[in-house]
């Protein structure tokens, strides 16, 4: 197993977040504005690709909210999947592509809601992880009301 390479003093702006779409945008614009106040600077991206022409259109909605928020970033990184690969194999290949380049992150879904907090959640986390490597993850629930 590869050793985490975390650094003792991991901080927010450290941290790397990868945000899995397929067609819904309602919560998408909210989650890039809590990432850009809280001090993100590395942001990726996965979209699913569309199964019918409605998905097309959904995820164009995805697409103009991502060029809004380009600049609020050191890296906006996007990758759009040509083919629709449905939900489990579209998340494997997302968490693949997201560690390819970073050695620890923070996984969020297009259906979730997060504040500040929850990113320092995960930032404590890390630094748990640092010290306790047969650690090897640290996860979030969001109740639905």
């Amino acid at each position: 197993m590869k050793e985490l390479n975390i650094k003792s003093e991991v901080t927010i702006s450290q941290l790397p977040v990868l945000l899995n779409l397929h067609v819904r945008s309602e919560h998408l614009e909210k989650q890039l504005i809590t990432l850009s106040k809280s001090g993100i600077q590395k942001v990726y991206v996965s979209i699913d690709g569309p199964r019918n022409k409605s998905d097309i259109a959904s995820q164009e909605d995805i697409r103009k909210i991502l060029k809004d928020y380009e600049s609020k970033f050191s890296l906006l990184k996007v990758r759009w999947m040509e083919n629709n690969q449905g939900l489990a194999l579209a998340m494997i290949s997302n968490i693949d592509w997201f560690f390819s380049a970073n050695d620890y992150g923070v996984i969020f879904e297009d259906d979730i809601d997060f504040e500040s907090d929850a990113l320092e959640f995960f930032v404590d986390g890390l630094r748990h992880i640092r010290y306790s490597p047969e650690t090897l993850l640290v996860s979030g629930l969001q109740p639905r009301s």
